[in-house]
């Protein structure tokens, strides 16, 4: 298996990571959300497009993760620090509330080492060998 697929394996279980931990913390239809976060089917949907383009070897795929999995690892580790000053990861609740922000922290990080090794980027060219 190529390190493409198995990023792409990854940041499928990211996305499926990130539904359980919104429905987990009763993040449900009902509940409002701030206004300047995407609706969760766009925040997963995104993903599983990029995951699809990287499992076929798509270039534009290549680019997108690299971006998407920088991005959201940075503004996990500052809203992380910004939640842990304010109190989120103590008290009661904290340990699944921990175990996911890990897990979706370890998701994207082991993705992006996938995607940017010698291996990820080398193989990142393949859509062109296939074609016709």
């Amino acid at each position: 298996m190529t390190a493409l697929r198995l990023a792409a394996l990854l940041i499928v279980v990211y996305a499926v990571v990130l539904i359980v931990g919104v429905l987990a913390a009763g993040g449900g239809p009902g509940i409002e959300r701030p206004a300047w976060l995407p609706p969760l089917w766009l925040r997963v949907s995104v993903p599983l497009a990029v995951a699809a383009g990287l499992w076929f070897a798509r270039n534009w795929a290549w680019w997108c993760g690299v971006a998407m999995c920088s991005g959201l690892a940075l503004w996990s580790a500052l809203s992380t620090l910004v939640l842990w000053l304010g109190g989120y990861f103590t008290g009661e609740g904290a340990g699944p509330r921990v175990l996911n922000l890990g897990l979706l922290l370890g998701t994207l990080l082991g993705a992006l080492a996938l995607l940017v090794s010698r291996r990820g980027r080398a193989t990142k060219n393949l859509s062109t060998l296939h074609r016709p």
